[in-house]
């Protein structure tokens, strides 16, 4: 059986339980709804049609030809347990309603270019790849897809004006969005999917997107080029056994990966050189006031960093760490009294121990406890001689020599000096000084050989 439509269909068109050899409309206009049921259809060739109703296949298979080119409908397109054999090609589709695929079946590759439709959805199907390409671009802007199984991979490329973003359920080698924009407060969402590889490249918005990937198991994920204006890529629950984070990323777009398990980490160096500065500069990892998110992605940075064998920017992150845990311990202290205990501990272990890994803060912190206790030692000069022998050799009274009396007691040969007035305070601050260097020098070598033993 051959169907060749005329230039002008103003009646339902239906056919069904029909093996048709050739199905042809050129330049057709249909004015009320098109269905095709249990039919089996060798060629099928569509091209410059217009539909005033909806166009459905239900329970048909395509054998060796399908090309469905500027088609214009007013209400949906139907693709319904259908299968193929050949290619399916969608060129040019336009639609204000709905492009729908619901338990198709295929072998073969499905492509959409250069489509406008205000939703399209893929539902329970099968495919061996799913691409969208352009000439110029599509525009979807409700795009749903869910229960897909591709054998092969998923390119969704030059897509605009989208709106809803919504991808569940779906299984693929490979998942590409590339050079897609997104409409502002736009929904993006990849949840409960498998990929062998997914790429998230070259995507943009006019404003602030919603986007997360949830419970999702992927062995490589890329994140590159990314171009989504005050957005956070929310990345919760799931298994990601690589994920590569590239250095393109808009200033103020935020990743989001505390709450995922993730084997290897491999973030661009430019990504994270605010690690060796502060926290709140700008960075696309920490949400602001969020301690429990900072402290995770500190720990998944300080893990990377140890595999990397960068020990240096690992003990930074534990630098950081402590600081925002005493942070949040000041924050959230129910007593004014332990407010000011958690304080003063943040003073001293982050401006004057370091946390015990940053040795430029203990070796400053020394300098400035030998020049505090020299100005004291100075003061005392005031009000009495203070020259002192040191074995044989005799000291006048000035500031220099004060600075040794100081750096002497500071690290234990405060028993080598003789002073020439004797003072029971003077005395007492040298033991004071003597002890705090104890402790400034155990902490000190606690560091080094941190540092050397790994």
């Amino acid at each position: 059986m051959e169907i060749k439509f005329k230039r002008k269909e103003e009646q339902p068109i239906k056919y069904t339980n029909e093996y048709i050899v050739a199905l042809d409309a050129l330049k057709t206009m249909f004015l009320e709804d098109v269905v095709f049921e249990n039919c089996i259809i060798e060629r099928m060739h569509f091209k410059e049609v217009k539909s005033k109703k909806s166009i459905t296949f239900k329970r048909c298979k395509f054998i060796s030809l399908f090309s469905f080119k500027n088609i214009q409908a007013d209400s949906n397109i139907n693709f319904i347990e259908c299968e193929s054999q050949t290619p399916i090609n969608l060129f040019q589709l336009e639609t204000s309603n709905e492009i729908y695929f619901e338990h198709f079946k295929s072998n073969n590759t499905l492509e959409f270019s250069d489509i406008k439709t205000h939703k399209l959805h893929l539902s329970n199907s099968s495919f061996d790849s799913l691409k969208f390409i352009s000439v110029l671009q599509n525009e979807i802007n409700h795009c749903f897809m869910d229960n897909l199984d591709i054998s092969n991979k998923v390119f969704l490329s030059k897509i605009s004006k989208i709106k809803t973003f919504d991808i569940s359920s779906i299984k693929s080698n490979e998942f590409k969005l590339s050079n897609c924009s997104f409409e502002n407060n736009a929904k993006i969402i990849i949840k409960s999917s498998n990929f062998n590889f997914l790429q998230l490249l070259f995507l943009s918005s006019s404003d602030k997107a919603n986007m997360n990937l949830i419970d999702n198991i992927v062995n490589i994920i890329q994140v590159n080029k990314i171009n989504l204006k005050n957005t956070i890529l929310k990345i919760d629950g799931g298994f990601y056994s690589n994920f590569i984070i590239k250095k393109e990323l808009i200033d103020n777009f935020i990743i989001d990966f505390s709450e995922a398990p993730i084997e290897n980490l491999d973030i661009s160096e430019y990504l994270y050189r605010f690690i060796d500065n502060k926290l709140d500069e700008n960075n696309h990892f920490f949400i602001k006031e969020d301690y429990f998110q900072n402290a995770n992605i500190l720990k998944m940075f300080s893990n990377m960093f140890a595999e990397n064998y960068q020990y240096n920017l690992q003990d930074l992150c534990f630098y950081h760490h402590k600081n925002l845990e005493f942070k949040d311990k000041i924050k959230n202290s129910e007593s004014f009294m332990s407010k000011i205990n958690f304080y003063f501990k943040y003073i001293f272990g982050k401006h004057f121990f370091g946390w015990g890994v940053k040795l430029n803060d203990i070796l400053l912190s020394m300098f400035y406890i030998i020049t505090i206790f020299a100005l004291i030692f100075s003061v005392f000069n005031l009000f009495q001689d203070m020259s002192f022998k040191l074995k044989y050799l005799v000291f006048s009274n000035n500031v220099c020599n004060n600075y040794l009396v100081s750096f002497l007691s500071m690290f234990g040969s405060y028993s080598d000096i003789e002073f020439t007035t004797k003072n029971k305070i003077l005395e007492f601050l040298l033991y004071v000084e003597n002890l705090i260097g104890i402790l400034m020098l155990t902490i000190l070598t606690g560091a080094i050989i941190r540092k050397l033993v790994r």
